[in-house]
């Protein structure tokens, strides 16, 4: 039995989700964090690394 692809989803979240707030990444320089990083700021956050 073949298994259903999943669909993709090019961005769930509201792109000002985060307008207003104040994110503290910690690691945010290098891998995960710093994609963290990204996405926050990119959804509206501001970033504290």
């Amino acid at each position: 039995m073949a298994v259903p692809a999943v669909p993709y989803v090019q961005n769930a979240f509201a792109a000002d989700l985060f307008a207003g707030q104040v994110a503290l990444v910690t690691g945010g320089g290098t891998g995960i964090g710093f994609a963290t990083a990204q996405l926050l700021h990119k959804l509206g956050a501001s970033v504290a690394l």
